[in-house]
């Protein structure tokens, strides 16, 4: 699972320049997030039964628009 800060933007990247395949995407509003799971499967596979490596880009809505929002990298001591 990886998080970003814009949906759009990272689709873009996976889908039309590592050309993989969003196989599923989960929207749930009432919580914030959407999830998008990409493969380099056929697109109309279920990313839960595909033998081939599946990424799930979640993505908590708003953060696209908040300029001082960022994911903290796991190595920064701040």
């Amino acid at each position: 699972m990886l998080r970003v800060k814009d949906a759009k933007k990272s689709l873009h990247f996976y889908r039309d320049i590592l050309g993989m395949n969003l196989s599923k995407t989960i929207d749930l509003p009432q919580y914030k997030f959407s999830l998008n799971f990409l493969t380099h499967a056929p697109a109309d596979s279920d990313p839960m039964n595909v033998f081939e490596p599946v990424i799930e880009l979640t993505h908590n809505h708003g953060t696209e628009d908040d300029e001082a929002f960022k994911y903290h990298n796991g190595n920064d001591t701040d």
